[in-house]
């Protein structure tokens, strides 16, 4: 008989104890004892590690969490949640916007020559080489970087580092600035 459960069960539903002999609790019990709420102070059965009867007395047991606001730095909370960086949405939006300067936009004929070179690679056309051929670098992705977007299919293979070197060095006026951060229009660039 279990001495906490008081059910009649079979040994076999019993720990062995060290002595050589049996737990006086069966394994549903087995660990459980009896105590107090460190919440309400009510009497439970539970683990040794249970410090509170039920889910609400833990939540209520918890000291509530402040947090400082990534954008304003003042003290907000309590929160519910530990990855929360902002005390509200407008310094959430403000923190997103915030290092943005220009907005660029690609013109109509580099997005065609980038479609029409993709479309023919895809096709199996042209055959896109694994090495860049400024560096020769095999361990990066290698990109068809156009020398006119008038001729969308002549273009040196190069890794992005080379590519974005490339077109600093030798820009083709691909994109053009559609808005600041002030919100002037600008003219291409």
């Amino acid at each position: 008989m279990c001495c906490l459960c008081k059910r009649e069960l079979p040994l076999s539903d019993f720990h062995r104890s060290r002595q050589n002999g049996f737990s006086s609790r069966c394994e549903n019990c087995h660990g459980l004892a009896l105590r107090r709420c460190g919440f309400c102070g009510l009497l439970f059965i539970g683990k040794p590690s249970r410090k509170a009867c039920t889910r609400l007395c833990r939540e209520l047991m918890r000291s509530p969490t402040f947090l400082l606001c990534g954008k304003c730095s003042q003290l907000f909370g309590p929160v519910d949640h530990l990855d929360r960086r902002y005390c509200s949405r407008a310094c959430k939006n403000a923190a997103a916007a915030t290092g943005r300067t220009k907005i660029r936009r690609t013109m109509t004929k580099a997005r065609s020559a980038q479609s029409l070179l993709r479309y023919h690679v895809q096709a199996g056309n042209i055959i896109r080489p694994i090495t860049c051929e400024e560096c020769g670098a095999a361990d990066r992705p290698i990109e068809g970087a156009h020398f006119n977007y008038d001729e969308p299919l002549r273009v040196r293979w190069l890794c992005v580092s080379c590519h974005r070197r490339w077109d600093k060095c030798e820009p083709k006026n691909a994109t053009f600035v559609v808005s600041s951060a002030h919100g002037k229009e600008e003219t291409a660039t």
